[in-house]
């Protein structure tokens, strides 16, 4: 399930910072970021603030995605995610 949350988060993150960050998961269930730029694997605690709450958006959208997608179509899923990270984003991200 963590698989398909993490496959959810990529495709939000490409939405939200194109051609920035993949994620990916580790035989131990740590999320493992690929820094497209640099064209390397970082650690998370590397992440700035701001690269910090894109990647948590983008998890926390494509959890709530994965979970639509598991329940009846009849159902719908209503979440609201509130975070303080948007000081550390710039225009274009806002």
């Amino acid at each position: 399930m963590f698989s398909k949350v993490v496959d959810a988060a990529n495709l939000r993150l490409e939405v939200l910072a194109p051609n920035r960050f993949t994620l990916g998961l580790a035989d131990n269930l740590e999320v493992r970021i690929f820094d497209v730029l640099a064209g390397k694997e970082r650690s998370a605690t590397t992440l700035s603030g701001g690269e910090s709450f894109l990647a948590s958006l983008a998890l926390a959208l494509g959890l709530g995605d994965v979970l639509q997608s598991e329940r009846e179509a009849r159902e719908r899923l209503q979440t609201l995610f509130i975070d303080e990270g948007f000081g550390y984003l710039d225009r274009r991200a806002l």
